[in-house]
């Protein structure tokens, strides 16, 4: 069930909604300042990570900010192309990805790596 207290920021409540871009179905967190953002289908896989990866290193506190000072999501690294050792890795990006290029690893402390444009 995707609704109910948030595992990641253990603050908010989690909610899922319809974008109006896509018309895909999501579930985030109602606090403005959590990460956790993942699309339906992906909610069980997205939430095991969250709760044995990374819950406790950020349980009760803001999500890191991206060079902008706005709040980063929360994403998975599934790609077929990365090594396997960042398969199924989680990290933080900026939600404006067309304008802001910030990225961290969720196990590295709140230090970006500026990507190039």
């Amino acid at each position: 069930m995707s609704s109910g207290p948030c595992t990641l920021c253990h603050r908010g409540t989690r909610e899922e909604f319809t974008a109006k871009v896509d018309g895909k179905e999501y579930v985030r967190c109602k606090n403005k300042l959590c990460a956790f953002f993942c699309s339906v289908d992906k909610f069980e896989e997205y939430d095991d990570l969250v709760i044995n990866d990374v819950g406790d290193f950020y349980k009760g506190v803001d999500a890191p900010k991206c060079h902008h000072n706005e709040p980063t999501i929360l994403k998975i690294k599934n790609e077929r192309y990365m090594l396997k050792t960042n398969r199924g890795k989680p990290y933080f990006i900026c939600a404006n990805s067309q304008r802001c290029h910030y990225f961290t690893w969720s196990d590295i402390e709140n230090e970006p790596v500026q990507l190039d444009e």
